[in-house]
């Protein structure tokens, strides 16, 4: 009986993960060898048995095999099973900016804030980094001097008005944090016809 044939798991998802590691890793002819062997990634795994006590069975069939440090070895404590979606997060293509020591993918604080990923890479270009996190400002109520913005971890509109004082002076008013945009424009409102 051959060496891989003994555990029992030739032909199971583990097993093809485990050889596939190993070729791109140290066979000179196999089409990914220049993106692992070739800059330096080692397999560390010597045995399926040790591979799989390390990182158990795919939870799934959508898991595949993910190198947490995406210039790190195949070796224990950087391998772990992710899924296609998780791993896309974890190339060395993705830009990745940390704010308040979280570190994030563009993509990811984009999401986290409500607006769109190119907002978030003009902003990281553009604006002071202690303003990157600044909330959606909501458009479409067409009254000047009105703000509003969705702050995303309070799940609530902030609203603030911009007023001219009696010197000519501009002064931003705050009004309040509300549960829909709707309530958010009519306190607003509310304060200028006051």
């Amino acid at each position: 009986m051959k060496e891989y044939e003994k555990h029992g798991l030739f032909g199971t998802k583990e097993f093809y993960t485990f050889y596939s590691m190993k070729k791109r890793c140290e066979n000179k002819n196999h089409i990914c060898f220049n993106r692992y062997g070739g800059r330096g990634i080692k397999m560390k795994f010597k045995t399926l048995k040790s591979f799989i006590d390390e990182v158990g069975f795919a939870p799934t069939e959508k898991h595949t095999i993910e190198r947490i440090d995406n210039d790190g070895n195949y070796e224990p404590g950087n391998v772990r099973w992710a899924t296609y979606k998780e791993q896309a997060n974890n190339t060395s293509r993705n830009n990745r900016v940390t704010i308040n020591g979280k570190t994030r993918t563009v993509k990811d604080w984009a999401k986290y804030i409500g607006i769109e990923e190119s907002s978030f890479r003009f902003r990281c270009s553009n604006w002071n980094k202690n303003k990157l996190l600044a909330p959606k400002q909501e458009k479409g109520h067409g009254i000047y001097g009105i703000n509003i913005y969705f702050i995303q971890d309070e799940n609530k509109y902030r609203a603030r008005v911009r007023i001219k004082t009696n010197g000519g002076k501009r002064k931003e008013v705050y009004i309040g944090r509300f549960d829909s945009y709707k309530e958010a424009l009519l306190n607003c409102k509310k304060y200028l016809n006051e």
